[in-house]
C-alpha cells in the first residue's frame, strides 16, 4: 500500500521532492484521509476486474427428474412423493401418448394392454344410443366398433392424485382429459392406477358433458382435502 501511495505522491510531486520527503508525506497525520481515499478507490479497482458470476439458468418446467416407481426412496427409508410436473409427465409417457399412437394407428391390442382387465368403462358419445359399457379386457373389440376420430390428441387438463393414508403413496391418479379431433373435442374422465406392469386406466367415462354419463360420477373427498369425480 505504501508504494501505491509514493506512485501516486510522485506522479503530483515536483521533480526537486526526495524520496524522504516523500515517506514523511505519506506518514504525517494530514494525509490519513487522502490514504483511506486512495486505498478505497484501489479496491474498487481491483473489484472491477475480478469476473462476475455466472447467471443461474432459468429451469424449465418439463425439465423434471424422472422417478422408476411410485416415490424417490432414500436409504433411510425416508420416501418423497412426485412433484405435480414429474406426475404429469409420466402420465403422459406411460399412457396418454402410448394410447394417442396406437389410437391413431388403430392397433387395439396395444389399446387394450392400457387397461386392467377389470375396467370399467362407460361410453355416451352417441347421445341417440343408450349408453355404452365395456370392460377393459374387451377395450379393443369395443373401441373397434366405435366410429374413429381423425388425428386425435388426449391431452390432460386436469390431474388430482388420490393418496393413501401416509399421503405419500398413490392410491389412483383423477384424470379429466380433452379428446381434440379434426371436428372438435370433448372432455373425459379417467381413474389411472399403477400396477406391477406399469400405469393402467381402470375406469374411463366419455363424454363429460352427456348428462347420462356425468350422472354416472359422484364428488368424493380425501382424508387430505382433496375433491375429486369418481366413477363408482
Amino acid at each position: 500500500m505504501l508504494g501505491c501511495l509514493l506512485a501516486a505522491t510522485c506522479a503530483l510531486a515536483p521533480p526537486s521532492c526526495s524520496t524522504q520527503d516523500l515517506v514523511a508525506t505519506a506518514r504525517s497525520p494530514s494525509c490519513v484521509g487522502r490514504r483511506s481515499v486512495l486505498g478505497a478507490g484501489v479496491g474498487l479497482g481491483l473489484a472491477a476486474l475480478r469476473p462476475l458470476p455466472a447467471a443461474a439458468k432459468a429451469k424449465r418446467a418439463d425439465e423434471y427428474e424422472p422417478v422408476a416407481k411410485n416415490t424417490d426412496k432414500y436409504a433411510s427409508g425416508f420416501v418423497r412423493k412426485r412433484t405435480p410436473v414429474q406426475l404429469r409427465q409420466e402420465l403422459l409417457d406411460n399412457v396418454f401418448t402410448p394410447y394417442q399412437t396406437a389410437y391413431n394407428k388403430k392397433d387395439y391390442s396395444a389399446l387394450t394392454k392400457l387397461f386392467t382387465a377389470d375396467a370399467k368403462i362407460v361410453d355416451g358419445t352417441d347421445k341417440k344410443s343408450p349408453l355404452v359399457t365395456a370392460s377393459g379386457a374387451e377395450y379393443g373389440s369395443y373401441i373397434s366398433e366405435r366410429v374413429p376420430y381423425t388425428d386425435a390428441r388426449f391431452v390432460p387438463v386436469s390431474i388430482v392424485p388420490e393418496y393413501d393414508y401416509d399421503g405419500v403413496i398413490l392410491k389412483a391418479v383423477h384424470v379429466q382429459y380433452d379428446l381434440i379431433h379434426n371436428n372438435g373435442f370433448f372432455r373425459c374422465y379417467r381413474r389411472i392406477v399403477e400396477t406391477p406392469e406399469g400405469w393402467k386406466t381402470d375406469r374411463e367415462l366419455l363424454p363429460l358433458d352427456s348428462a347420462r354419463a356425468y350422472a354416472k360420477l359422484s364428488p368424493k373427498r380425501d382424508v387430505f382435502g382433496h375433491v375429486y369425480m369418481q366413477l363408482s
